[in-house]
């Protein structure tokens, strides 16, 4: 580095101890390097004690000395001490109104391979750095009571990195405690929240698990100051529960909600036009009647469509929520405690972006091993791209994926399939020469970039053996 003011040193005593009468403290001092050039400073240190040295700076790299390389110095000798270059990341943290938040704990961690990380807090002006990082992508999240939560990820590329804005939205501090039926603090209670992922109230929902009550049945909750929120605890097969509509419009600051007797619905949610099950998406039980109206229990499908959902005991409408690939679904007059559900989710016309329906799988149920069969598989586009060979689109084998059970792992297409265009593909397969019954699945996939739409339903076939005559 040219011209860096205030490189600190600090000298350690590491082993032993001084003669009676001196102290062994660290030894802390300042230098300036000025142009280049490295910088003399005598500093007496005693006999029969071992130290070892750190010589840092926000924008140079640590650099450790330890006990041998001291020793290694005559009295009144020299050592020369070079200091890499290094990058900071400096910022400035303000609310929406424009004011400096101080004390906001930072820390930058690097990813995508980066090396470095730090910790810092905003000064009396709002302003924190953090030194030491090599060039490269870093993770930089700011915390502080009373305000929400800021993650963000930055690119440190210059040495004299610009100071950048980060601003903190406020959020409320909100203290819930969960009683029982008498109005007895419960304790070691599990207190969720759910809310939109974003300000757009139809943005996928997020899971909060805050963790259990204290011994006075208090949890202590920050929340975002626009955001919808449900929050929801659960104690044995008991619940309680409380919705914030909005808390700029809530002056209340401190909640009972009390525990009240609770079932399950259980469930699978399955595409209205093939029957295939809906995985990963939203689903709602809006209770139709009882104290909980106004409430909503949310949960979110499994893999194979199927959920289970902790309500109070009444009715509920169970909502399949819009998402980007399917329209709001509501099937009412589900009572608590309900089981094998079957709730149907309207797919969407038109998605943006590649999606697609395996309308029909037409194959044998029943051959026999090593027998050659065809199978066909109507799929409907009903993205807003178009299929070609070009552009790496085919029919993809799943089941598991990319299995070669049948023979081939893509299907190629004869033509182009636009949006709203339906395409059947015609495979020949061989079936596996052991008997045994073994499941076929067919997805589209436009290799290189991703697998994509819903998969067809798994048809089971039973493989025979062979004839031996």
């Amino acid at each position: 580095p040219d011209s860096i003011a205030g490189v600190e040193v600090v000298i350690t005593p590491a082993v032993a101890s001084a003669p009676n009468g001196h102290k062994t403290a660290p030894i802390k001092f300042e230098f300036n390097l000025e142009n280049g050039a490295y910088v003399k400073e005598k500093v007496p240190l005693l006999e029969g004690v071992s130290y070892s040295a750190v010589v840092q700076h926000p924008r140079v790299h640590k650099k450790t000395i330890d006990a041998k390389e001291l020793e290694a110095i005559p009295h009144m000798g020299m050592l020369d001490v070079k200091l890499e270059r290094a990058m900071s990341f400096r910022a400035y943290i303000k609310d929406s109104s424009g004011n400096a938040v101080v004390d906001v704990a930072a820390s930058v961690n690097g990813i995508k391979g980066t090396q470095g990380a730090g910790s810092a807090r905003s000064d009396q002006h709002g302003y924190f750095e953090v030194g030491g990082l090599a060039e490269g992508d870093f993770h930089v999240r700011l915390f502080k009571l009373s305000y929400y939560e800021l993650r963000k990820d930055v690119k440190v590329s210059a040495i004299e990195s610009e100071v950048i804005t980060l601003t903190l939205l406020g959020a409320n501090e909100i203290r819930i405690r969960v009683v029982d039926a008498n109005g007895g603090p419960q304790a070691a209670t599990n207190v969720w929240a759910v809310r939109p992922a974003s300000d757009d109230p139809k943005s996928p929902m997020q899971y909060f698990n805050l963790g259990e009550t204290d011994g006075e049945g208090w949890k202590v909750v920050n929340f975002h100051w626009i955001r919808q929120y449900q929050v929801t605890a659960y104690k044995g097969e008991q619940i309680a529960y409380v919705n914030f509509a909005n808390m700029r419009d809530e002056p209340k600051r401190e909640f009972d909600i009390r525990l009240e007797p609770s079932q399950k619905i259980t469930g699978k949610v399955i595409s209205a036009t093939t029957g295939v099950a809906v995985g990963n998406v939203d689903i709602f039980a809006t209770p139709e009647n009882g104290a909980a109206i106004g409430n909503t229990f949310i949960t979110r499908t499994k893999g194979n469509g199927t959920f289970s959902i902790t309500v109070p005991v009444a009715t509920h409408s169970i909502v399949v929520r819009e998402s980007r690939l399917y329209l709001e679904s509501v099937q009412a007059g589900i009572s608590a405690g309900q089981t094998n559900v079957e709730v149907r989710a309207d797919p969407k016309d038109e998605v943006e972006g590649n999606w697609a329906e395996v309308v029909t799988l037409s194959a044998p149920t029943k051959v026999v091993a090593g027998q050659e069969f065809t199978a066909t598989i109507t799929v409907h586009n009903k993205g807003s791209t178009t299929w070609t060979t070009k552009n790496r689109y085919a029919l993809g084998s799943q089941a598991p994926r990319d299995t070669k059970r049948w023979g081939p792992t893509r299907v190629a297409l004869n033509h182009d399939v636009g949006p709203k265009s339906v395409h059947t593909f015609t495979v020949s397969v061989k079936a596996p020469a052991k008997a045994g019954t073994y499941n076929m699945q067919w997805q589209m996939v436009q290799d290189g970039k991703e697998w994509f739409g819903q998969a067809s339903a798994i048809l089971k076939i039973t493989v025979e053996a062979a004839s031996t005559e």
